[in-house]
């Protein structure tokens, strides 16, 4: 049982003396509250209100981060899960971030519930779940403040969402069922939207999604990927229609060409560029990169032409790379020898290449005193005895980093 003084040493930001060699041990991630929340956002909601009980720094830093204002709920449906919600919303005082998953048939009343005790709710993201086109408009006229939407893995109808008064969002992640005339006129509702992910649409067409782009003048974030109804030139087209403000872009699993890569040259401020699965040329490849020096993270994995020239480019022109995807390319040796002058890079992927030797890894793993993760798995002239010495000198650089 803890005495008053060490009580009252708690409550000065638990400040505890040991006496043995009178060694100070101080919790200075409580002073520290994006730590905090970090550390105190694995838990589970129930778990964060049962907390600020423990003591008055612990109240002060679940408080103060928001933490009972970002709630997470999953599996209930058909009315199991109000009472949980009701209480959910009666100790947060008002939620700014709600987070559905698995939840089956939600109801009308619930959903008015959650616009009405939280007028300042900001991000919604909804998972894997059921509920009526007509509920989401309701709970859109009345949401005002709504700034992030996510609807992933959910059929909700289409027309509902092109009904809902959706205005003002910033980020939006759409389901599969989206179409061209849904995504357009949520495009002309949001013309300030900065972030928009749209994956898997089996209905939604180059030409659709390049009308809502052209809508989007401050768009810095796109991803679309896995759409069946595009093939290469509908990628190109796609991209055509981009923002010169774009800094993320990621299209996985499409077939994007040369000509592709070529529409990308305005984007000068790009610092992410994920293009895994693309048929462009290593000269395609390396004309981008060249022309993008502020690039951070490159993924060009399961692109077989890319290879030397590409990489050379990039070590020329990318000073800041800290993480580069090469998994089942066709880079060499030559490769690994242009990545000496990247001491910024801390991620490397370099699975299932052929062209690679182990001496030459272990060679690049001693000069990047900066990596972290160097993955040389299925690499055919890589033994296990050279896998075992990369690991050797990258693991002192991995260290525990807080999302």
């Amino acid at each position: 049982m803890l005495t008053r003084s060490v009580k009252a040493r708690h409550d000065r930001i638990l400040k505890y003396e040991q006496n043995a060699g009178k060694q100070e041990v101080v919790f200075e991630w409580l002073d520290n509250l994006d730590m905090a929340s970090s550390i105190f956002g694995y838990l589970p909601y129930d778990c964060r209100v049962r907390l600020r009980t423990v003591c008055r720094p612990w109240k002060h830093a679940i408080e103060q981060s928001n933490l009972l204002k970002d709630a997470g709920l999953s599996g209930f449906g058909e009315g199991v899960g109000d009472a949980e919600l009701r209480s959910v919303l009666r100790q947060s005082g008002g939620l700014i971030r709600l987070t559905l998953s698995g939840c089956l048939d939600i109801q009308p009343s619930t959903w008015a519930l959650i616009a009405k005790s939280s007028p300042e709710l900001k991000t919604l993201e909804i998972e894997a779940c059921s509920f009526s086109a007509r509920a989401l408009q309701s709970f859109a006229r009345r949401c005002t403040a709504l700034r992030n939407l996510a609807i992933v893995n959910t059929d909700v109808k289409d027309d509902g969402l092109r009904s809902a008064p959706l205005r003002g969002l910033r980020q939006l992640k759409l389901p599969w069922t989206v179409s061209d005339e849904t995504i357009q006129i949520l495009a002309c509702a949001s013309p300030e939207l900065k972030s928009l992910f749209v994956g898997g649409c089996y209905s939604l067409t180059a030409h659709g999604l390049g009308s809502a782009l052209q809508q989007l003048p401050l768009l810095s974030t796109l991803h679309f990927g896995f759409c069946e109804s595009m093939d290469g030139e509908d990628v190109t087209e796609v991209l055509a229609s981009c923002s010169t403000t774009l800094t993320s872009l990621s299209i996985p699993g499409l077939a994007a060409p040369s000509s592709a890569l070529e529409e990308l040259h305005k984007c000068t401020s790009l610092t992410r560029l994920v293009a895994k699965g693309g048929y462009f040329s290593d000269e395609a490849a390396a004309g981008l990169v060249s022309v993008c020096p502020l690039l951070e993270s490159v993924a060009f994995g399961c692109c077989k032409k890319v290879s030397d020239l590409t990489i050379a480019a990039l070590a020329r022109h990318c000073t800041k790379l800290k993480s580069l995807n090469l998994d089942h390319t066709e880079v060499t040796d030559k490769s690994l020898a242009s990545l000496y002058s990247c001491t910024t890079l801390r991620r490397l992927g370099l699975r299932r290449c052929g062209g690679i030797t182990g001496p030459e890894v272990i060679k690049l793993a001693q000069k990047l005193t900066r990596l972290h993760m160097l993955d040389v798995e299925l690499c055919p002239a890589v033994s296990a005895a050279d896998r075992d010495t990369v690991w050797a000198l990258v693991k002192p650089n991995v260290t525990l980093l807080l999302p």
